[in-house]
């Protein structure tokens, strides 16, 4: 990955959107946008969203629904809003401090001698 951008980051995510859900069996966008609101309060009601890398989905596999491709751009504002209305806003995940192969292997050793 750094061969082809060489700030390439990996995270892990913290919150699943489901995004993926949202288009089943949807009939129109304004169902489409009623579901996307609803999905963003809930997150935003989660106590363990500060500090979470929330996962969206542009466009998932193996997902044939015809409103698919619009639920990114439907949910993100719905979710930038929750974030807003509870007083937080996104940030850039920032890189962690490398750390040496030794401490690594002090971190473990309690871990291993219990």
């Amino acid at each position: 990955m750094r061969d082809f951008h060489p700030d390439t980051r990996f995270a892990y995510h913290t919150i699943s959107t489901e995004d993926y859900r949202l288009a089943e069996n949807c009939p129109d966008r304004a169902t489409l946008d009623a579901r996307c609101r609803d999905r963003a309060a809930t997150i935003a009601a989660r106590a363990d969203l500060p500090g979470s890398i929330l996962l969206l989905h542009e466009s998932p596999f193996g997902v044939n629904e015809s409103l698919n491709p619009m639920v990114a751009e439907v949910l993100l504002p719905h979710i930038l809003d929750a974030l807003k209305a509870r007083g937080l806003r996104c940030g850039p995940i920032a890189p962690s401090a490398p750390k040496g192969g030794l401490s690594r292997f002090l971190f473990l050793a309690p871990l291993l001698y219990r």
